[in-house]
């Protein structure tokens, strides 16, 4: 992998943006001591942004860097 690659790749994951704003009410009300929904939030949170960096890497490669 050439430096230029790896610094391009690095780049996709340190832009990925954070979850913007704050918690809505209504998620925080169903989750407030809910192990299991927080859990399941949280995973569900960790796959959108895994494939969100994915895709975008695919599309460093689909475009030859």
């Amino acid at each position: 992998m050439t430096n230029v690659l790896r610094d391009q790749i690095l780049e996709i994951i340190r832009s990925e943006p954070e979850l913007p704003g704050k918690m809505p009410d209504e998620l925080w009300n169903v989750l407030n001591g809910n192990r299991e929904a927080t859990e399941l939030a949280q995973r569900a949170a960790v796959i959108s942004t895994k494939n969100c960096i994915l895709k975008r890497i695919e599309d460093l490669f689909a475009k030859g860097s």
